[in-house]
């Protein structure tokens, strides 16, 4: 995700933005690398390599927030007492 260098800063913060679209687990290392910071002029995005992991560790707590697993996930658990470790290596269906 290399911006050109010919460019300003804040459209490179916006091209690399845009770059990231292409899969939600970019855009969310992408938000996380992203911090506002205070200026004598106001305040300023910035990009810093090393992402806040605070940011993603709650992507999956507000995206699961107030909602139950779906039919498929409780059969899943409610069958999992009856598979062993063999039957789950074993590809003989």
């Amino acid at each position: 995700m290399v911006p050109s260098p010919n460019k300003s800063y804040h459209q490179r913060i916006e091209e690399m933005g845009i770059r990231s679209l292409h899969d939600w687990r970019e855009t969310l290392s992408f938000l996380a690398s992203l911090s506002v910071e205070e200026t004598v002029d106001g305040t300023r995005l910035v990009y810093e390599p090393k992402f806040d992991t605070s940011i993603i560790d709650s992507f999956n707590t507000t995206i699961t927030r107030d909602r139950k697993p779906n039919l498929g996930h409780k059969m899943l658990g409610a069958f999992g007492w009856a598979v062993t470790d063999s039957d789950a290596v074993n590809d003989k269906f």
